[in-house]
C-alpha cells in the first residue's frame, strides 16, 4: 500500500471526458503532471476568488 505524503490527501474525482482531455492537454503544454495541473488550476481559482472578494469588500 503506497504511503501518503504528509499534508496531502488522496481524492477520487469523476470528470467529464472533455474536461479530462482539456486538462491533459493543458498539463502537457505547461509541462506538469495531470495531478499537478489539477492542483494548480484549483489553487488559481481559489486565489482569483479571494482577490475578487477583497476588491468587492473595498467597494
Amino acid at each position: 500500500m503506497p504511503r501518503k505524503k504528509e499534508g496531502q490527501v488522496t481524492l477520487s474525482v469523476r470528470l467529464p471526458t472533455e474536461l479530462h482531455a482539456a486538462l491533459t492537454r493543458s498539463a502537457e503544454a505547461d509541462r506538469r503532471s495531470l495531478n499537478g495541473q489539477i492542483v494548480y488550476a484549483i489553487e488559481e481559482l481559489l486565489r482569483r476568488r479571494q482577490h475578487n472578494r477583497s476588491i468587492a469588500e473595498r467597494e
